[in-house]
């Protein structure tokens, strides 16, 4: 890959850093400072990807003019073999890290969690939008019926992937809602679950050697979600199909330890 050639492709002639950062499962992410000091955000993925990339680029899009902080993308172009999103670089550091390097705003961020989640499932999708089909609330297998039998509500844009790593945040306020390839149109109680099922299993671990912190996140974040919507009924049938359904994201990858908290949490 001829990562200048993508960068000069993007009306970007020349930068004075280039970095590396962590990404996602399948994109490679890089922080790019261009001459007058401004950062932007470079994702760069396999040239088949490239419609994943409009079509996320429609939607983030929407959610900013929802009111929902997220980066504005500038472009997303094929070059050679690649598709390469070129992003504003939003200000602020993951709510992970936050919760890392001060522990004591566990529960007021957690609260801005849930206020900013709830809010973005109040977007209006309109019909010139189509949302992709299959995605990653499609049902496989099992599933389809599991699906079809959990209590029906209203259909709203759902993210899929609302946990710590893929928000942002200055420490008290939430700053951006980043990695929109999950996306979906469905129950808010999916995503609900979805992110529960991230906090108590991934969260739970990452933290087991002082819970207390995460469990006052995950406080906030409820507390913050009704403060917006309501508490939601009929939430355990959704938290079991959130652990099937990340036993099948994780597939082959899933550890020894990992199966077993996923199976307890279905269970519990």
């Amino acid at each position: 890959m001829d990562i200048n050639k993508i960068i000069n492709k993007l009306g970007i002639t020349s930068y004075t850093r280039l970095e590396e950062v962590q990404g996602g499962k399948d994109c490679l992410v890089y922080k790019v400072r261009i001459q007058d000091g401004t950062n932007l955000a470079l994702r760069i993925q396999h040239a088949e990807r490239y419609d994943q990339f409009l079509y996320e680029k429609n939607i983030m899009e929407l959610a900013l003019e929802s009111g929902i902080p997220v980066p504005i993308v500038y472009s997303v172009i094929v070059e050679d073999s690649y598709a390469a999103m070129l992003m504003e670089w939003i200000k602020g550091v993951t709510v992970l890290q936050m919760l890392m390097e001060k522990p004591a705003v566990a529960h007021q961020l957690g609260e801005e969690f849930g206020k900013t989640h709830a809010k973005l499932h109040h977007i209006t999708v309109p019909e010139s939008l189509e949302i992709r089909t299959p995605n990653w609330l499609t049902p496989i297998g099992s599933e389809k019926k599991m699906i079809e039998e959990l209590p029906s509500a209203k259909e709203c844009l759902i993210h899929l992937d609302f946990h710590p790593l893929n928000v942002l945040t200055d420490g008290s306020k939430i700053t951006g809602v980043i990695d929109w390839t999950n996306v979906a149109l469905g129950d808010p109680r999916f995503d609900y679950a979805r992110t529960l099922s991230i906090l108590q299993i991934e969260g739970y671990r990452h933290f087991k050697d002082n819970l207390s912190l995460i469990k006052a996140f995950e406080a906030g974040w409820r507390t913050g979600y009704e403060s917006v919507d309501g508490a939601y009924n009929n939430l355990p049938a959704f938290f079991v199909w959130a652990g099937i359904r990340m036993q099948r994201d994780m597939g082959n990858s899933l550890s020894i330890e990992q199966e077993k908290d996923i199976k307890e949490w279905i269970n519990s």
